[in-house]
């Protein structure tokens, strides 16, 4: 299915609301309604979506529910069925709809050449929204809105017996003149090119306001595609004030405007957006779709309810020799999660008029601090462990470190059918799951005869352990403590693409809400997100063979295109959720409800990346560990750490004698540790990244082989052609019939590998 990348009013919050940490006005939230206030509610009219990804819309005219002639909407409450519509936005016509029919497909909104105003947005964890005191949006004859179109998408297609969707949202009316008339000022660039390969390309938007009707901006929203990193809006009267500054690839809501601020008569508006085009090759135009850009800052603000006025519309530079002076314009970090903004007690930000205006600070992005040079700790752990294949590590908020194997179970061309199910599925008989502590004593093991092919492992904040099982084709969490599952997804043994199924899930991320993210890789290329009782809230991606006619490495430079998704992370404090694309030899990162964000690819990679985890140290860090190139003599194997903020490989690094199969890695950031746990010699490797005071005093260490970012590495072969005929023709994805191009299988101590001469597998996995 498509992924569901810069869509358009993703979600709103109370305008005024405060932003956790960023210091804004805070003052009484609106105390109660008027009592005159009624509710009316705008649903979709029986909408039964037949494709995915798809946008429909319903009308309703204002006459319908209009008691007299101008009235305002003081209150929105969301009325939506979270297992169908993806989110809702609310729109006013100043005349007709575009369609006049029950249910139509949109974009079209207003009739052609009828001005259109959008209300309210909404999505997955936003609440009900209430206006400030005595603000509301105009309705009906005396105002621009006579028309109300309400726009859902829906984020899958409905089955022919499924019932008719009637989500929508209930509108809260009053007749009740209210002091302060709410209005969006839209600023926005409609022709503009952004060149290939730049970093930072500025395109601008600045008006004179000529309205004699001061304006109070109270809140603001930014817009662009996948592009888009930082759009700024200010005012400038003889000095430059910023009325808001957002990260387009964050939640798509209102944020509140930090200070008060009065638009007058003669002020200037501007609006900067920063683009960042680095790996496109070809220059990029204003349009709709997602391939094209936008460049769109909408700025919400109240005014005096006796004066009319139309919506403000600025689409021009007008004043592009004051913009070569722009303060402020450093890109930002990720905006924080929905929850975290909408918290109920946040506070809204009421009208004022006095005078004056302050300058709100501008953000800055906290610079990267190049981490310590990893140290390898030669005597951890102090057990001999008998291991299989180690698919996973995972660490926990005490230190413990937990080892995912597969025992006696190796992973090879006839695992599988060309079904993708297991052709003699038997439980694995030994302990599968080690736990070690710090010091790397065993604590505990189990698992025997519970698992069939182990493949991820994760540790949540709670003491939970997910897994997945590529051969239950399965994801499971187990209590603290625990043994059992007391959550189990998917169903057993038998391999699917839909809400309820998967197909040899690879990863689980979970976030600190217990809301968890799965890889589900191997055979549907996708990404899924389920909230903390295991309901299905959303997913994205496709593999890269789905539309190809089966060529290998396709869709290179495609986001949320994936030739097998490995392994996922998530950077909750960047509010984003990284994704290994194997054979594609990058990481992908989106935001957390699947918009996409960036892509992270270097030579310095490797061709094949086969884990990556997140740390909040040292400026945010991505660490990563790679596969070998079977075309080469001499395998190129090691692990990288990344800079999340620019993509920037800042370190290379490797065991002495050199890592020679791994498979996942994971770190400790409380005590500065890094695990890595490879299959062939069976193995976990701890790597400190301590001082040279800390790691002096732990002692019997071997300081790792660190490569700087500027030696030279050899340039990556691409993979193709070593397909087998009857694996394409199965519909698997290109790795599964690389199985059998090359063998890498190692003997190693620990238990017998099954079928040990034979045993081939794909660069991505087993």
């Amino acid at each position: 299915m498509a992924m569901y990348r810069c869509l358009l009013f993703l979600t709103i919050m109370a305008p005024g609301m405060t932003i956790s940490g960023e210091g804004t006005d805070t003052t009484t939230p609106r105390q109660s309604l008027p009592v005159d206030t009624r509710a009316y509610d705008v649903r979709m009219k029986g909408a039964h979506p037949s494709t995915a990804d798809v946008h429909l819309c319903s009308s309703y005219t204002t006459q319908q529910w209009l008691l007299g002639e101008t009235e305002y909407i003081v209150k929105f409450e969301v009325l939506a069925d979270n297992s169908s519509a993806h989110h809702m936005t609310l729109y006013g016509c100043d005349g007709e709809p575009a369609r006049t029919t029950d249910v139509w497909k949109c974009p079209g909104v207003c009739q052609q050449g009828v001005s259109e105003v959008f209300l309210f947005t909404w999505a997955h964890g936003v609440p009900s929204t209430s206006l400030p005191d005595e603000v509301g949006f105009k309705v009906g004859r005396g105002s621009e809105i006579q028309t109300l179109v309400l726009q859902t998408h829906y984020q899958l297609a409905f089955n022919e017996s499924a019932p008719t969707d009637f989500s929508g949202i209930r509108i809260h009316i009053t007749s009740e003149r209210q002091k302060y008339a709410a209005g969006i000022y839209l600023l926005e660039n409609i022709r503009f090119s952004i060149p290939p390969n730049t970093a930072n390309a500025h395109v601008d938007v600045s008006c004179t306001y000529q309205e004699p009707q001061p304006l109070y901006p109270f809140a603001y929203r930014t817009h662009s595609h996948s592009l888009g990193k930082v759009i700024t809006g200010y005012m400038f009267n003889h000095t430059w004030l910023e009325i808001g500054k957002g990260n387009p690839q964050g939640p798509q809501i209102f944020y509140p405007v930090h200070g008060s601020y009065i638009v007058r008569s003669g002020d200037e508006l501007v609006a900067r957006c920063t683009f960042d085009s680095r790996g496109r090759d070809t220059v990029v135009n204003t349009g709709r779709k997602t391939s094209e850009e936008m460049c769109k800052f909408y700025m919400m603000y109240y005014t005096n309810s006796t004066v009319e006025m139309s919506p403000g519309h600025c689409m021009t530079n007008q004043h592009p020799e004051r913009l070569q002076n722009l303060p402020g314009d450093a890109p930002l970090s990720p905006a924080p999660p929905v929850d975290e903004l909408t918290h109920k007690d946040s506070n809204q930000q009421q009208p004022s008029t006095e005078t004056g205006a302050e300058k709100s600070k501008v953000k800055t992005v906290t610079p990267f601090v190049s981490p310590h040079p990893l140290v390898l700790d030669s005597s951890w752990p102090s057990h001999n462990l008998i291991l299989g294949h180690v698919v996973g590590v995972a660490t926990d908020r005490n230190g413990n470190v937990y080892i995912f194997h597969r025992g006696s179970r190796t992973w090879t061309a006839r695992t599988f059918d060309r079904d993708n199910r297991m052709l003699s599925p038997t439980p694995i008989p030994e302990d599968v799951i080690l736990v070690l502590n710090r010091q790397g004593t065993l604590l505990r093991k189990f698992g025997r005869n519970q698992f069939y092919l182990p493949h991820g492992i994760e540790v949540d904040s709670r003491g939970n352990i997910w897994v997945t099982d590529t051969g239950l084709h399965q994801v499971m969490r187990i209590p603290p403590g625990g043994t059992l599952p007391d959550m189990v997804l998917g169903e057993r043994l038998v391999p699917g693409n839909d809400t309820g199924h998967f197909c040899q899930p690879a990863d689980v991320a979970v976030l600190q809400s217990g809301d968890f993210y799965v890889a589900d890789g191997f055979c549907n290329g996708r990404i899924v997100k389920y909230s903390s009782n295991g309901t299905f809230m959303t997913q994205w991606g496709r593999p890269a063979d789905s539309d190809d006619g089966g060529r290998c490495c396709c869709d290179q430079e495609s986001p949320g295109i994936f030739n097998i998704v490995p392994s996922i992370t998530v950077a909750e404090d960047r509010g984003l959720v990284c994704a290994a694309d194997c054979m594609h030899g990058r990481i992908q990162c989106f935001q957390l409800d699947g918009s996409f964000r960036f892509i992270v690819s270097s030579k310095q990679m490797g061709p094949y990346v086969l884990a990556t985890e997140y740390c909040p140290l040292h400026g945010g860090i991505l660490f990563v560990v790679n596969g070998h190139d079977p075309h080469k003599k001499e395998p190129a194997v090691y692990g990288v750490t990344v800079a999340i903020d620019t993509g920037e490989v800042v370190q290379q690094w490797d065991t002495f004698d050199g890592l020679q199969s791994p498979h996942d890695v994971t770190v400790d950031s409380t005590d500065h540790d890094l695990y890595v746990g490879e299959l062939s010699p069976a193995k976990v490797w701890r790597l400190s990244m301590n001082t040279r005071e800390e790691t002096a005093a732990k002692g019997n260490h071997v300081t790792l082989i660190v490569v700087a970012v500027l030696i030279t590495l050899p340039v990556v072969s691409v993979i193709i052609g070593l397909a087998i005929s009857s694996f394409i023709d199965s519909g698997r994805l290109p790795c599964s019939w690389c199985r059998k191009s090359f063998s890498v299988v190692k003997s190693h101590q620990g238990f017998t590998l099954l079928e040990s001469e034979d045993d081939e597998f794909c660069a991505c996995d087993e």
